[in-house]
């Protein structure tokens, strides 16, 4: 179901305008990248043209816990942080349950960066709102910084957008890069880019 998804979105980007594509599922890797159906359907979409965002999964602080699709080489695997409702990094924190790289089989070095994803509220299943946590909560949070950027930057290839996204994210605390990436999404600095 997950690759007849990843599919469609390649099929219908020209006809209905798909650029990003946001992954906020995962499970525990238990074959390499190489050989994962999903991540060849994630690096398949990449080749296509998409932008995919994938979570890093829940499973952490531990090393070696990024769920795959996000093991995917192509695709910016996010992680998750609790911003303390502070605009300011200082009090950032990376969140307990982020998964946390290098991926587990094949040992590349994940997340590729973080974003908000404890507290957040969002749309529930009978309509209403509810808050949830999860990296499944900050990679649309990304995908959406994403989307934005595609407007203004229509022009920027998949490869570009994951580095410029990584490039001008912003590390916090002393996290190492297996648990944080290269730090929080900094949307405004990425728009000058």
């Amino acid at each position: 179901l997950i690759i007849k998804a990843i599919q469609f979105a390649v099929e219908n980007k020209e006809r209905l305008g798909i650029r990003v594509l946001n992954i906020s599922i995962g499970a525990p890797p238990q074959i390499s990248a190489l050989d994962d159906p999903v991540v060849q359907a994630v690096e398949a979409a990449t080749r296509s043209g998409l932008f995919v965002v994938c979570a890093s999964g829940n499973r952490g602080p531990w090393p070696d816990t990024i769920d795959t699709p996000g093991i995917a080489p192509s695709a910016l695997t996010v992680g998750a942080t609790n911003d303390m409702n502070t605009p300011d990094l200082k009090d950032d924190k990376v969140s307990r349950f982020s998964g946390s790289g290098p991926t587990p089989i094949d040992k590349i070095m994940k997340p590729d960066l973080v974003a908000p994803g404890e507290n957040i509220v969002s749309t529930g299943l009978k309509g209403d709102y509810v808050e949830q946590s999860g990296t499944s909560m900050a990679t649309p949070l990304v995908s959406g910084i994403a989307a934005l950027l595609y407007q203004a930057h229509p022009q920027v290839q998949p490869k570009q957008m994951k580095s410029t996204l990584k490039g001008t994210a912003q590390k916090i605390r002393s996290y190492i890069e297996e648990v944080q990436g290269k730090g929080v999404i900094q949307p405004l600095k990425a728009k000058a880019v």
